[in-house]
């Protein structure tokens, strides 16, 4: 396998002004491809920094690629750095000049001398032809390694990396491998405890190979294998996807792009049920999610938004003096709320919560980010407890979450 650096430059990238995707494009493709990306590098617009940052990527590993900082003004430093990095000497491409000039004639532009600096390339570099812009690439040998040079506008790149960069490294690699991915994803479970599960899979030399990330409390498993033959790898994948299904359970509840809410909604239409909700801490965030899944108004037949005593009140029938000696956030006000929000409408599934998001709490009693969700049936009504932390905005994200999760593991025993 191929080792691969890829180094982005820009000082609008190391302050945060603008966010890298060049290095997650190419990652993407050259996974598939059956590289071993290693490193991502971000340097900023100066030319020594740039340069020392090439020569410590072109010790570690075969193939650098950098993205940016082939413009044309005096902070696109990336001709100059590999220059410096490769010990060679600039020279004007007139293969790149001319391509330049004839850019500017076809706009009727007259072309500023400055922009005659895209032509200067290091000696014994190939042209990479850009189709779109005036910022031409190139790709170097060097000591065994190599250097491609790539502008930093995405949609040029990713055009030059797939009609250029593609089929000159697929000409380089003997015995092509097929790499594929699959995400699953996964909620419910702590991330050290579905570590623990798929440990074998985590292994450097496992293949298929697991990978875990987190994102808005949803665990993401990226499943990489690699074969010779694309089938081949297909089927791997699809072997460890049975496995881990088996390890996890119901925790596993989603693949590739599908989100809590589509999976909930999905078994809603399987089943051909419907659903009312009742929010109070939450605010209608559920209904919103699940009004992200197309087809779901034939299933949620209404939403309220139950976040006073009086609301509330007027939900379940109990005086407001009642409502408030059992307690505003409890177990049994939460049940009540899905129990009468399921049976004023004639839902098959009541869902409500309840809960404090913070900053404070309206009672020292009560400690913010209590979460109390209730699921009602015509059968029973369940309800459970959950602590969350952190900021107002999370503790009822994750909330709306646990919710609809509650609906999808319900849904699985119907």
């Amino acid at each position: 396998m191929k080792t691969v650096e890829i180094i982005t430059t820009g000082s609008e990238l190391i302050q945060g002004e603008v966010t890298n995707t060049n290095a997650t494009y190419i990652s993407r493709e050259l996974t598939r491809k059956g590289f071993g990306v290693l490193y991502h590098t971000t340097v900023g617009d100066e030319v020594v920094s740039l340069g020392g940052v090439i020569e410590r990527a072109m010790e570690r590993v075969d193939l650098v690629i950098i993205t940016g900082g082939l413009g044309p003004t005096r902070d696109d430093v990336t001709r100059e750095a590999v220059a410096l990095a490769c010990h060679r000497k600039l020279a004007l491409n007139k293969e790149s000049q001319a391509h330049i000039q004839e850019l500017f004639r076809c706009r009727h532009q007259e072309m500023p001398e400055s922009n005659l600096r895209q032509a200067l390339l290091p000696e014994g570099a190939t042209v990479i032809p850009n189709g779109m812009g005036t910022a031409p690439g190139f790709a170097l040998f060097q000591k065994g390694r190599e250097i491609i040079c790539l502008p930093g506008v995405p949609e040029e790149m990713k055009k030059m990396f797939q009609e250029w960069v593609i089929p000159h490294l697929e000409r380089l690699i003997p015995g092509k491998r097929h790499t594929l991915l699959r995400k699953l994803h996964v909620f419910g479970l702590p991330e050290a405890l579905v570590g623990e599960k798929i440990a074998y899979l985590m292994a450097p030399e496992a293949n298929p190979r697991a990978g875990t990330m987190v994102r808005e409390g949803i665990i993401t498993l990226r499943l990489q294998a690699e074969a010779g033959e694309e089938a081949r790898a297909k089927n791997m994948l699809d072997g460890a996807e049975v496995e881990v299904r088996r390890l996890l359970g119901e925790a596993v509840f989603g693949v590739e792009d599908e989100t809590l809410e589509d999976a909930a909604a999905s078994l809603l239409m399987k089943h051909g049920l419907t659903i009312t909700v009742a929010e109070s801490c939450t605010g209608g965030l559920v209904c919103d999610l699940l009004t992200n899944v197309p087809g779901i108004s034939k299933h949620l037949l209404e939403g309220v938004v139950v976040y006073t005593v009086r609301a509330k009140s007027l939900l379940t029938g109990l005086p407001e003096g009642r409502i408030e000696e059992m307690g505003i956030v409890t177990p049994e006000i939460t049940k009540l709320l899905a129990s009468s929000v399921r049976e004023r409408t004639g839902a098959d599934i009541g869902l409500a919560v309840t809960g404090v998001a913070g900053p404070t709490s309206p009672s020292p009693d009560i400690s913010v980010g209590l979460v109390y969700i209730a699921l009602a049936t015509k059968k029973d009504c369940t309800v459970k407890e959950f602590r969350f932390s952190g900021t107002r905005k999370w503790i009822k994200l994750l909330a709306a979450k646990h919710a609809l999760n509650m609906v999808r593991v319900r849904l699985l025993k119907w």
